[in-house]
């Protein structure tokens, strides 16, 4: 039996949004100075859209706790809450300080628009980043502007853009009919049968795609993907055992 990811869209998931008001803001917002790495953070974090609480912290701030209060006292960053039964997951978005303090105050509260099917695949996003960070602690993550694409991450200077399979069969299927997928494409499912709606939309691109699960992302970064050979999916470590072999 396929265990259930936490990240499926079948659980019953409620998000309760914490709104920015911009009229209890303070005046002082825009003397709340952020230093150039800071900046960077916030901005990544932006392009992410939402993230866990263990996932910024982790990925960003080096698991500690002060700096995620500070962050939140400050307003550089704004908690809201999913909810799965009794299980409440604190997840983030930048507050009002942290946009304007990287000029992206025109996104105050678009939190609000993202559907619950979106938030899943931001959050399995930022898993999938968290894998690259620990591989390579100068990879970075940055937004997606077109196509069902989640996000993009920059690994040793490569472009990795990445498509979260959550809801959003449809879009990938209809999108691969005009375009053609980007140079380097990582593909999450949950798992290995979620790329079966979507398999005839991109075999014809099959040797620019990688694809991986939300359980194998469990593997660590050198296991973790699969590649098509033969019209099959292979874990990309195999495949180079064998192609060594013949």
């Amino acid at each position: 039996m396929t265990k259930i990811s936490p990240f499926s869209c079948t659980h019953d998931y409620k998000v309760y949004w914490n709104p920015i008001d911009t009229n209890e803001e303070p005046s002082s917002a825009g003397f709340i100075y952020s230093s150039d790495e800071e900046k960077e953070m916030l901005r990544q974090v932006g392009s992410i859209g939402v993230i866990g609480q263990i996932q910024l912290s982790r990925i960003f701030l080096n698991n500690q706790k002060a700096k995620l209060n500070k962050l939140l006292d400050l307003k550089k960053v704004r908690q809201h809450l999913l909810q799965k039964g009794n299980q409440q997951i604190p997840i983030y978005t930048l507050g009002y300080v942290g946009l304007n303090n990287i000029d992206r105050l025109d996104r105050i509260n678009q939190f609000k628009d993202f559907t619950k099917d979106q938030i899943l695949q931001k959050l399995v996003f930022a898993n999938l980043f968290s894998e690259f960070k620990k591989n390579n602690s100068e990879a970075k993550v940055h937004e997606a502007i077109d196509g069902p694409y989640t996000g993009i991450i920059e690994n040793n200077e490569k472009m990795y853009h990445v498509i979260v399979v959550r809801g959003n069969e449809s879009e990938i299927e209809n999108h691969f009919k005009y375009e053609q997928p980007k140079e380097r494409v990582l593909i999450v499912v949950e798992s290995l049968s979620f790329v079966t709606p979507i398999i005839d939309s991109v075999k014809e691109y099959s040797k620019q795609i990688r694809v991986t699960t939300d359980l194998d992302m469990r593997d660590g970064f050198q296991n973790m993907f699969y590649k098509f050979f033969d019209g099959s999916l292979i874990k990309e470590k195999e495949l180079s055992e064998l192609k060594l072999k013949n």
